[in-house]
């Protein structure tokens, strides 16, 4: 059984961190299931080169909220961004870079702590997840943290959890 761990959601981007998400982005175990841009590598390497940190947590918080995902060190070990969709409708992307901590519920407490910052800070009235089918690990977390299957869109599952549904969790 693996260790126990703890993670906290962090807003701000240090030069390691950069380095960490050009690492986890780089690495094809980590990038192959993400829906990100093909260029996110690049322009975080440039973005950082050319102009600092500052620049880096704007770019990546132009589209909604870009958290890194921390151990109780500060370190980063993957991040979660919830983009907008809608008015009140986010979309979740979360991400476990450091390959050595899966498998030890780090996807599922980001999840859950994402979800609780969409809800009861953002005012969400739902989240959703696209969640591409081979991605057995990730599909097992949305479910495990109460959102729904809801269809498939482009070889992708899309999960959903409405802010009823989050509250009613909250209160069983």
């Amino acid at each position: 059984m693996g260790r126990s761990h703890s993670v906290f959601l962090r807003k701000e981007i240090h030069e390691q961190d950069c380095q960490n998400m050009v690492r986890w982005i780089s690495n094809n175990d980590v990038s192959r299931y993400l829906n990100e841009s093909h260029d996110l590598k690049n322009d975080i390497e440039e973005l950082f080169q050319s102009a600092g940190e500052e620049m880096i947590a704007l770019h990546l918080n132009q589209d909604g909220h870009f958290y890194l995902v921390c151990e109780e060190d500060s370190s980063s070990i993957g991040y979660v961004k919830l983009s907008h969709l809608t008015d009140r409708c986010y979309e979740v992307v979360y991400c476990i870079g450091e390959e050595n901590l899966w498998g030890h519920g780090l996807g599922k407490e980001t999840l859950a702590r994402t979800l609780r910052v969409a809800f009861l800070e953002k005012r969400a009235d739902s989240v959703v997840a696209r969640i591409d089918h081979d991605n057995k690990r990730s599909l097992r977390t949305a479910a495990h943290c109460g959102m729904k299957y809801m269809k498939d869109f482009h070889q992708m599952a899309v999960f959903r959890i409405t802010a009823e549904e989050f509250f009613h969790q909250l209160g069983a």
